[in-house]
C-alpha cells in the first residue's frame, strides 16, 4: 500500500515539474518572440528639429541624425488646419529635453525611421492623442504589444468623446487632405533656436 503512495506521490511531482518546465519553456519563446518583432531596445537621442507633429529629427546617441516618424499616428500637416497647433506641442515636449529615448519599429517608404518616442517618460504619441492633436491609425498597431494598443486606444477616445483638440470640430483627416493639398515645407521648428526663444 506504502508502495502505490510512494508511486502515486513520484507521479504527481514528476507531472508538475514537467507543468513547470512547459509553462517555462513556454514564457520564454513568448518572450525571444516579443523581443525579435518588437523592434530595437529604447535608445537616448536629442531633438535637433521637430519637422510636424509627427515626425522629429534626432541625434542619436552615436551622434548620428535620424529622422523618425512617430508610431501609429498621423498629424495634421503644414499648411493645413491644426498642423501648427500639434507641431508646436511636439516642440514645447521635445526641444530641450534631455530624457528623450526611441525605440525602432522599422522603416516607413520613405526611409524613415518609424518609432516610439518617450519624452521625460511619456510616450510622446499618446500625449498627442489625448491631447486630441492627431488621429489613431490602427492598422499601424497591429502586431504591437497589447499594452500599447491599450493605451493608444484610450487616449485616441478619451480626446474623442470629450471633444478636445481637433474633435471640438469636425476635422479633415491628413490623408483626405494630401489628396487635393500639398503641405507646406520649411514650417518645422529648430531646436536650437525654439530654446533661444525660451530665455
Amino acid at each position: 500500500m506504502y508502495r502505490n503512495l510512494f508511486r502515486v506521490s513520484a507521479d504527481a511531482n514528476a507531472w508538475r515539474r514537467g507543468r513547470r518546465v512547459g509553462l517555462a519553456t513556454l514564457l520564454f519563446a513568448a518572450a525571444m518572440v516579443w523581443l525579435t518583432s518588437h523592434g530595437e531596445p529604447l535608445q537616448p537621442g536629442q531633438v535637433e528639429r521637430v519637422v510636424d507633429g509627427d515626425t522629429l529629427r534626432v541625434i542619436d546617441g552615436e551622434g548620428q541624425p535620424r529622422t523618425l516618424r512617430l508610431l501609429a499616428i498621423d498629424a495634421p500637416e503644414s499648411g493645413q488646419a491644426g498642423g501648427e497647433v500639434a507641431r508646436d506641442f511636439v516642440a514645447a515636449r521635445a526641444c530641450g529635453s534631455s530624457a528623450v529615448e526611441w525605440q525602432s519599429h522599422g522603416q516607413d517608404r520613405y526611409g524613415r525611421t518609424v518609432a516610439s518616442v518617450s519624452i521625460d517618460g511619456e510616450d510622446l504619441a499618446v500625449a498627442l492623442l489625448r491631447a486630441g492633436l492627431v488621429w489613431r491609425v490602427r492598422k499601424y498597431l497591429d502586431g504591437q504589444p497589447a499594452e500599447l494598443q491599450s493605451a493608444y486606444e484610450h487616449a485616441w477616445r478619451q480626446a474623442r468623446e470629450s471633444r478636445i483638440g481637433l474633435w471640438a470640430g469636425d476635422p479633415e483627416p491628413p490623408w483626405a487632405w494630401r489628396q487635393h493639398s500639398r503641405p507646406e515645407r520649411g514650417h518645422g521648428i529648430d531646436c536650437s533656436a525654439y530654446r533661444g526663444s525660451l530665455h
